[in-house]
């Protein structure tokens, strides 16, 4: 699937529907029924920032969704004013050329050709043409799979080389790179097949280097930082950052603490900075900033730097002065030291994860289970989960604490501290995303309750569900099922199954038995949730038959 045809624009009546066809994510404009509209097509030059897909109108008015907040630019991109009042109630005049931006779930853009207004009032939210003119329509989807695969064989050099074409997937290397949709999910990795980089994925061109140790645990740490700068890598016995003719060497007790120092501080700085482009709305911990460091920056010759003159200017920057400022990091990916651990990295890396590679402590028989009881039990009392101890089918692995909100072990085994990642389940997220997928489906959600006294569970999950109208939920319940019929929730294509229940390393538990997971062939599951104590095992094979994760 292309960029483009993750991106869907069509006429329903006075709707025109806005979707992002891979998190089935979308919403509406409304347009009068006598309105024209042209067939989408891929373009990406009429706004400042990249779309993936467009479509022209003729049309008098088109009435936007509350709330809604969005940014009035003129034709050169220069804000006029952002509207963050919910509900806004005025009228704004938009020049000719000029364009809306909308923030919403799937990335909008309207660019209209004659002048316009912009009211809120009573009759709703809306754009006044002040007769029929033509306006076109762009929207972005969030890249979150990869569109290439990159081949290496086992050998660090390869590794290097393939970190080095992560940022090519970059939609820019302005300070607008820290907003997540601006930021391309890195190419996929296979290794042991070849060595083999597609067409469009090469190193990037902005003359930053990383010097890194060549070894893998040293390369997979730097993966983040290479992608967001971007910045090629190269071999060397300590870790530095090269840009141009100078040298930077950031504190960090190792390669990876190092790494994330330096992720951190660029992206913080970038925050700050994009305020001197087309967003002018500065961040509350810039002014903090501004208030106790005695660092005077000049944003916007920054904003206009290059790269990797920008990156060098950052790293002037003491670390002391930006670290207060840095926002919680989300995650904490632990891999195994070896090359085959940058097939987890891409879809990591996207998320500028923190990456440690490590060979944590394994344990098997009574001391898996003494760990385990007490990682459950916590302060020591029995829990009915304490019971999974009895169904380990795979060593424990004490995975090492981080300092990330979320801290996720990428090798094999059942980790303690941390949530277990299974490549396969991330494969299958990937190939559905790029499936042929039918235009007028919805988001499909099978919720499954076999167990009575937790019928109360079951009954919350529609509620998310109706207060998003971004999502065409096709919601279903099903209660006390029986295997076969079980097995049927889980072969029929649906994007999210909720298994409320009992589970055990034999399997789910239905009226006439239990199910076990290994034994359906197929699973047309893209996201699910086991509701239930002793499912790993379970969860595990729903990975492995293509659901893309597991709780």
């Amino acid at each position: 699937m292309s960029t483009a045809a993750s991106v869907r624009i069509d006429r329903s009546g006075d709707a025109l529907r806005i979707a992002d066809r891979v998190t089935g994510q979308m919403y509406a404009l409304g347009v009068p029924t006598s309105a024209s509209s042209t067939d989408p097509v891929e373009r990406t030059d009429e706004f400042p920032a990249p779309v993936d897909r467009t479509v022209t109108l003729s049309t008098d008015r088109i009435d936007l969704p509350e709330p809604m907040f969005c940014w009035l630019h003129d034709a050169d991109g220069e804000l006029i004013h952002a509207i963050e009042e919910d509900p806004f109630r005025g009228d704004l005049s938009g020049p000719a050329g000029g364009f809306l931006e909308l923030s919403t779930l799937v990335k909008t853009y309207l660019r209209f050709e004659e002048p316009f207004a912009v009211r809120g009032g009573a009759d709703g939210f809306h754009v006044d043409l002040g007769g029929r003119a033509q306006v076109t329509v762009g929207a972005r989807a969030w890249h979150c799979y990869p569109e290439a695969t990159i081949r290496i064989d086992e050998r660090p050099r390869d590794l290097m080389a393939a970190v080095s074409r992560f940022g090519s997937s970059l939609r820019t290397t302005s300070p607008e790179r820290a907003y997540p949709t601006l930021r391309g999910h890195p190419p996929a990795v296979r290794v042991g097949d070849g060595t083999a980089f597609p067409d469009g994925v090469t190193e990037p061109d902005t003359d930053a280097e990383l010097v890194v140790p060549p070894d893998p645990a040293s390369i997979c740490a730097v993966a983040p930082l290479a992608y967001y700068l971007p910045a090629t890598l190269t071999p060397g016995d300590r870790f530095a950052v090269r840009c141009g003719d100078e040298e930077f060497v950031p504190p960090g007790a190792d390669v990876a603490s190092a790494a994330a120092a330096v992720l951190r501080h660029c992206f913080t700085l970038d925050c700050f900075v994009r305020s001197a482009g087309i967003y002018p709305t500065e961040v509350v911990q810039r002014r903090r900033f501004e208030e106790t460091a005695a660092v005077d920056l000049d944003y916007a010759a920054l904003y206009e730097a290059s790269p990797a003159e920008r990156t060098a200017r950052y790293l002037r920057v003491p670390f002391e002065a930006v670290a207060p400022h840095v926002p919680p990091w989300p995650t904490t990916v632990v891999v195994p030291p070896t090359v085959r651990a940058a097939e987890a990295l891409p879809g990591f890396v996207v998320q500028l994860a923190t990456v440690r590679a490590a060979d944590p402590p394994r344990h098997t028989g009574a001391a898996a289970r003494t760990r385990v009881a007490r990682a459950f039990a916590g302060d020591g009392t029995p829990t009915r989960a304490t019971g999974v101890g009895r169904d380990l089918a795979a060593p424990v692995v004490e995975v090492p604490a981080s300092d990330s909100r979320r801290t996720v072990w990428a090798g094999d085994g059942i980790p303690l501290n941390a949530v277990a990642f299974r490549l396969a389940g991330r494969r299958h997220r990937y190939d559905r995303a790029t499936a042929p997928r039918t235009e007028t489906t919805g988001t499909s959600v099978a919720v499954v309750c076999n167990d009575a006294s937790m019928a109360g569970e079951s009954e919350g999950v529609p509620e998310p569900l109706e207060s998003r109208p971004d999502l065409e939920a096709d919601y279903s319940l099903h209660r006390r099922t029986t295997t076969a019929q079980l097995r049927r929730i889980i072969e029929r294509e649906t994007d999210y199954l909720h298994f409320i229940g009992h589970a055990t390393a034999e399997g789910l538990e239905c009226v006439d038995g239990r199910l076990d997971v290994a034994d359906v062939d197929h699973s047309g599951v893209r996201l699910f949730c086991l509701n239930a104590c002793r499912s790993f095992r379970q969860g595990n094979c729903s990975s492995s038959r293509a659901a893309s994760a597991a709780s």
